[in-house]
Order: C-alpha cells, then structure tokens, then sequence
C-alpha cells in the first residue's frame, strides 16, 4: 500500500497539454492523405511475416449458441482486447462505446457480445459503428458503400508501420517527471508519399480533486505525427523517441479498424489504471496479446511499457527526435537515454557524524527525485529535482526534522548550448547548520547556473538571490558556488564545490562559506552508495573559539550510507 500511494501522489501532477480530438481532427488538423483504398486492398498493407497469433474465426451461428466460457480462447482475447476489457475490468467508462452499459458500470463481456450479434442483425448500419467487431464476428470488412464515414476512413487512411511514442520526461518540470506515451501509424500513399499520425490518450482534468480522486474526462487524440512531435521538442524542450512493434499485416489491420470504433468517443482517465500508458497499450493488445504487459504492479508508467516491449524482442528499430540541447549531447556522442532513468521515488539514509554533536543518523523521503550528484547516466544534462522532500536527522537519539523542499530545481546549462537555460527555483524550509532540533525557517530563491564541457570532468558555476526568514529576521542572500563533476564508469559520479554567501545577516544559514565533496555510485538498478562531505565557516559574531574545528566558528560533517530507489 505505502508503494501504490507513492507512485499515486507522483502522478499527481503529471497532467499533459491537450491535442485535437478525433472527431475535430479534420478542422484542426491537415486530414490523413494517403491513396484509395479499393476493396481488394487491404489497408493495413505491408510485409507478411509470420503470424503470432491464430485468428479467431467461428460463424455468427456459432457465436450465438456457444457458452461463452466455451468460446475458443482465442476469440475470447480478440473481443475482450476490443473492448478494452482486462482482468475482467473495463477501461472506459462514461461512454456510448458499450451497448450493454454506460457510467461507471461493469460490462459483462457475455452480454456485450450476445448485445453486439443482435445489434448486428437489427441494424444494417451497425457495423459502421464496430468495423473490428464485424470483422471479428463475419471475417469481412463492412460494405463502404453502406458506410460513407467509413470508406472515407478506408480511402484516407493506411496503416503499415505501427509504433510505440516515448516523450522524454523532464525532470526540471514536475508536470513531465513520468514521461507520456503514445502511438504512431503511417502509410504510404498512391505517389509514395508516407502519411503518418500520432495517436495518444490524454486526460482533461476541471480540477485538483478530479485529478486525484475521480475519473476525469478524457479521449483518443489524433494529430499528424509532425504536429505531435514539435508540440514536445519546440513547445516544451522535450524530446520524443519512436519505438517500431513487429507486427503482420493482419495484426495492424486489427488496430486499423479498431481506431475507427474509438471515433468520437469518450474514455474516462484515471492515473492509477487508465492513463497514457494504459491507453496505449489497449490499442497495442489488439494486434496481439503479446503486447500487453502480464503484471505491472500498481500502475503502469511509459518507461515501464517501453521496457516490457523492448525487453520481450518486439521492438524492430528505434529512433529519436530530439531538443536542440539533447541533439547537442548526441552530436558529442553522449545521447540521453530515457530507459536508464531510475525509478522517480527516493529513499536514503545512513550515518552521519558532525563536529558539534558527534554520531548520529540522517534520512531522507524524496517522492520526485532526480539528484545532480547522482550516478545517472539516463541524461548528461546537469540538473537536480527535488520536489516534496523531507530530511530527518538524529543526535543523541534525538530525531528532529532538519529540513522540507517542496521545490528544489535548477539545472548547470552547458555553456555551448544556450537554448536549455533554465531558471533555478527553491521553496523549503529549514534552519541554520548548527540546529540539533526542528527550526523550520522559509527560504525563498531562484537563480542560474552553468557548467562546461561534456566529458569526464565538467567545471560548473551557478549564482542565487534569495529571501531567507530565520530567528533574526528577513535576510537576502546571494550564493555564488563553484566546482566540478567527475564521471566514471567504475567510480561513478564525485562533485567537489565551494560556496560563498553575501548577505544582511553575515551569511546564509548560519554560514559564510562552505566546501562540499559528494560521491555516488549506482550499485543496482535500484541501489546506491553514497558519500558526502561539509566543512563550513561559520558566520557567528563570537570569534574567541575562532580556528578550532568544532567550535562555533567551524563545522565539519561527514556522511555515508545508501539511496533506494522505487
């Protein structure tokens, strides 16, 4: 329970901006042109390799007089696929799309298909409606010419190519901490033009609450592949990765019809079981079961789905779309690699020793975490996020909380690509260094920093203005800090840094000047070792104890132990 209300609160703000809905996608967008499509022509043409799937195919008589458990199973995974069925939970809800029940109630999938046979013989246009249920039941397209909105469909589109979209998460923007999925389609057309979409599942949140508790409203959102991709890479300095799914032909004409049926349709988005993810692996599954992940825990994220795919062999080529500043790192080949990412939540701890207090124990709760001392090497970029934290110390088995970030971000923008320079922001709480006891005092900042080179060692300088409200009043600061990084691949990530602090009240913190030495080392997946070190000068007025480490004008701390990451 602790971990799903974890990933929960993290997906909290992971709201995404809004894309053209199929149905207002020919007024807002250029429309799909691809050649037309004749009868004899299938439109999810291209390479036939051999089929991972058996096809379902029995009579409607059949159908109609056969228990359902009895129905072979694999007519069972095609129709439950369809409607978007799993474990016997029906994904959208709120919606027309059944014909056996709509709000939040549960579709039997018996009923739905003794409700689609009968709707089948009663209405001729009915198969309009539910092309890849028709095919699954009679084995036959509909008649376009019983179905105009349809052959239309059928004359425009072509789906030959299906792909899997990762939008790079961007850990300097708390809303894109995880990162959003989608599908591509693409097709040639009669002069050999390639035609391609983006196709993603979106949300529409009215409020905090709906974002939390309740279903929000939510769509299929189609969009050309063009507009999708720059939306990120221009609109948002995000970069967008294509992942193609080996596929037959027949297995792209499943989701080719199936596409059509979610036409103007409504799907509720929840965070926890039907987000972006979700969504596209519910078009995905009904080319085959293949592609949906059999067990992801309490909800599936778009690193994990990429993962599974990758990992399963069902990815044929890759290929990435990036900002200006990660095309600049790929150019010095060191491309930022999203599937590296370690999982968002953070948790460490270990020993901690101070001149002042002696031994004691530090640890540290971070919900959305990405730390620049860490041994990372999803991205080169230099950045820290930390957003929602909260840090406890120890001293003489005292524990007290020492510190609370509800936001920390900032980035050291490589000075030969401008385009990614980033403010820096800071809201937390905290006290001086020398506090042995909770003194939660507001600290307001924001600034810039920059750093140099993209190798093994890189100098970094960042400046900071702030506002800091402690015991003696409102104190403006500025910290100027300058330092290095070193990278290794067997020794992981050290920093070595100096810090200087200008301000009303003598210092920042209780401090004039710091020297800081981190050491990071990725043992796992999921494991870190970590080393750090503090020596301070302190800014109190009291200069008789002035040069002995320990008194009140130095502070030396020392601390080691180990992050878990989940």
């Amino acid at each position: 329970m602790f971990r799903i209300a974890v990933r929960f609160l993290a997906v909290f703000l992971t709201v995404q901006g809004l894309m053209v809905t199929l149905s207002g996608a020919a007024a807002a967008a250029p429309r799909l042109q691809a050649g037309e499509n004749s009868e004899e022509t299938s439109p999810a043409s291209g390479s036939n390799p051999e089929e991972r799937e058996p096809r379902p195919e029995l009579s409607a008589s059949q159908l109609q007089h056969t228990p359902y458990q009895a129905l072979p199973a694999a007519f069972i995974t095609k129709w439950e696929a369809l409607l978007h069925i799993r474990n016997g939970v029906n994904a959208i809800e709120y919606s027309d799309f059944y014909l056996t029940g709509r709000g939040n109630a549960v579709i039997d999938p018996e009923r739905e298909l003794r409700a689609t046979l009968d709707y089948f013989r009663r209405d001729p246009e009915g198969a309009c409606r539910y092309p890849a249920r028709y095919y699954l039941i009679y084995h036959e397209l509909p008649d376009s010419r019983d179905c105009p909105d349809f052959a239309e469909y059928r004359r425009n589109v072509f789906v030959s190519e299906v792909s899997l979209l990762l939008v790079y998460e961007d850990s300097s923007a708390f809303v894109s901490s995880m990162g959003h999925t989608g599908i591509s389609i693409a097709g040639d057309n009669e002069t050999g033009r390639k035609v391609k979409y983006a196709v993603t599942f979106m949300g529409q949140p009215r409020g905090i609450a709906e974002m939390v508790y309740e279903p929000m409203p939510g769509n299929y959102f189609l969009a050309p592949f063009a507009k999708f991709r720059d939306s990120y890479i221009v609109g948002e300095n995000r970069s967008v990765k294509e992942y193609r799914i080996r596929t037959t032909e027949e297995e792209r004409l499943w989701l080719y019809l199936h596409l059509f049926e979610l036409k103007d349709q409504n799907v509720r988005y929840r965070f926890t079981v039907n987000n972006c993810a979700n969504g596209s692996e519910h078009l995905l599954r009904v080319m085959s079961r293949d592609l949906e992940v059999p067990d992801y825990g309490s909800f599936l994220t778009p690193l994990e789905y990429v993962r599974y795919l990758k990992d399963s062999g069902l990815v044929s080529e890759e290929e990435s779309y990036y900002t200006r500043t990660d095309q600049y790192y790929a150019d010095l080949g060191r491309p930022v690699n999203p599937e590296e990412a370690p999982p968002l939540v953070r948790l460490s701890g270990g020993y901690v020793w101070s001149s002042l207090y002696g031994s004691g124990f530090s640890l540290k709760f971070m919900p959305f975490f990405r730390e620049v001392s860490e041994d990372i090497s999803a991205s080169p970029v230099l950045e820290n996020t930390d957003l929602l934290s909260v840090t406890m110390r120890s001293y003489r088995q005292r524990p007290y909380i020492s510190e609370i970030n509800f936001t920390n971000k900032y980035r050291y923008t490589d000075v030969l690509s401008p385009a990614s320079l980033t403010p820096d922001l800071m809201i937390r709480f905290h006290g001086d260094v020398t506090a042995a006891h909770a003194s939660l005092y507001p600290d307001l900042a924001t600034g810039l920093g920059f750093s140099a080179g993209s190798g093994g060692l890189r100098p970094f300088y960042s400046v900071r203005a702030g506002l800091q409200i402690d015991s003696g009043g409102v104190n403006p600061y500025l910290l100027n800090t300058l330092g290095v990084f070193c990278t290794h691949p067997v020794l992981g990530r050290w920093s070595l840094s100096w810090r200087y602090a200008l301000s009303d009240h003598e210092g920042y913190r209780g401090y004039r000047s710091r020297v800081s030495g981190t050491g990071s080392k990725r043992l796992t997946d999921n494991l870190w070792l970590e080393l750090s070190g503090n020596y301070y000068r302190l800014s109190d007025n009291d200069r008789r104890d002035k040069g002995r480490l320990g008194s009140r004008r130095e502070l030396l701390e020392l601390s080691g132990g180990v992050a878990l990451r989940f």
